[in-house]
């Protein structure tokens, strides 16, 4: 719940805020007069679907509990976002259910353990996936520099 929080809705714009970046790489593009800024910012929009996959993986739709838990967490953001103070009393709501829904997981987990070692081996192949471009992203980048 923590590592997906933090990667898509702590004010990170989601998908590890790679796309932001990517942004920032177009725009720095033109600044700096640097075309080859272009094309790094194509890997880290590589970097941001990368980002995506991880995410998804960390609370898949094929647990109920953990699809709830992300659709609330995703609630929760986009009404902060979209109304502030006014969506208090129903942010409110979502954390107590969040709460819930911990102690429900803490205490009958929703995955057997053959089930749990596949997630964290799927967890594994993303989080490598993830290395692997970002590090083509940031050599780009360099040699984008040099």
């Amino acid at each position: 719940m923590s590592s997906y929080r933090y990667i898509q809705v702590w004010f990170t714009g989601g998908r590890g805020a790679r796309h932001i970046y990517a942004d920032f790489l177009d725009e720095a593009a033109i600044i700096l007069e640097n075309p080859a800024l272009h094309a790094v910012g194509q890997h880290f929009r590589a970097a941001a679907v990368a980002w995506d996959g991880l995410t998804a993986a960390l609370l898949p739709d094929a647990v109920p509990l953990f699809r709830e838990t992300r659709e609330l967490t995703d609630r929760s953001y986009h009404l902060f976002l979209d109304q502030g103070n006014a969506s208090v009393d129903e942010r409110r709501a979502i954390h107590q259910r969040l709460k819930v829904l911990e102690t429900t997981a803490a205490k009958d987990f929703p995955l057997s353990a053959t089930e749990a070692v596949a997630m964290r081996q799927n967890l594994r192949e993303h989080v490598l996936h993830v290395h692997d471009v970002e590090k083509i992203a940031l050599s780009a980048l360099m040699e984008a520099m040099a």
